[in-house]
């Protein structure tokens, strides 16, 4: 939440949620989404219509990825939450 133009500290809002692993986001998505960025751009689906934006951290294990951008997917009838997030490690 931000308050005052700062932002305050993440707290855990959704645990367990079933993803894929996490892929590497190709250039013309990424040039599609004009996500301009040093770091390396990674991609999952969550399974169901989860209250993800941009802006919010993914935890996965120990690192976080905040996610640059959150769009709602359909995969023959199954709702999925489609998440670009970046991997701030180097």
């Amino acid at each position: 939440m931000i308050s005052g133009g700062k932002r305050g500290v993440p707290t855990t809002y959704l645990t367990g949620v079933k993803a894929t692993p996490l892929d590497p986001v190709d250039p013309e998505l990424r040039k599609r989404l004009a996500l301009e960025t040093p770091h390396e751009l990674l991609q999952t689906f969550l399974l169901g219509s989860q209250d993800v934006l941009p802006g919010d951290i993914l935890v996965s294990g120990t690192v976080e990825y905040p996610i640059r951008s959150s769009a709602e997917w359909s995969d023959h009838g199954e709702v999925l939450r489609h998440l670009v997030v970046e991997d701030l490690r180097r």
